[in-house]
């Protein structure tokens, strides 16, 4: 093998390199685009704080919402925003649905009580009896002592609904 061919043979190797470098870096570009897009308009990664929703939601869990969803049911978990804030929350009531609260301060959504109620509802500023207005819903926490939601900021409109949750990954101390 002469001298010149032997540089066009190195000169080859070298360019199938950056190639298969270059086609790396394109692939690694469309996988974070397509990240992106989902995690920017499909799904919602959420890191709840406190223990509002205790016992389902610990403080640290790792919540994975899906933003698309447009018509939520009683129960369901939601991400939503509040006084510039993220808050996660379950759905009580939607619209049309009539509110009251009996002398204990337990909830009634038509007339039935709610149950896996931690803690009274009759707080904040939320007037009893009380109908949820259209595309609302009444949002309370899961532990109501000390937690703001529907009762301090009435009913929620749906476009400040975030994600609906559709997964929890507990916090293992990491």
């Amino acid at each position: 093998m002469t001298e010149r061919a032997k540089i066009i043979q190195e000169r080859k190797k070298w360019l199938e390199i950056r190639n298969g470098y270059l086609v790396l870096l394109i692939r690694i570009l469309l996988l974070l685009a397509t990240a992106s897009v989902l995690f920017g308009l499909v799904f919602l990664l959420f890191r709840a704080e406190g223990m509002d929703m205790s016992p389902a939601v610990k403080d640290g869990d790792v919540l994975f919402a899906y933003r698309l969803q447009r018509e939520y049911g009683k129960n369901d978990l939601v991400i939503y925003r509040t006084e510039g804030r993220r808050r996660v929350g379950r759905i009580a009531a939607a619209s049309g649905d009539v509110l009251d609260s009996t002398e204990d301060g337990t909830l009634l959504v038509n007339g039935v009580v709610q149950i896996g109620e931690q803690g009274s509802v009759a707080a904040g500023d939320a007037d009893y009896p009380s109908v949820v207005p259209d595309n609302c819903v009444y949002i309370v926490a899961d532990n109501r002592r000390l937690n703001r939601d529907s009762r301090d900021f009435g009913a929620i409109p749906c476009d400040l609904i975030e994600g609906k949750v559709i997964a929890l990954m507990r916090r293992r101390g990491f």
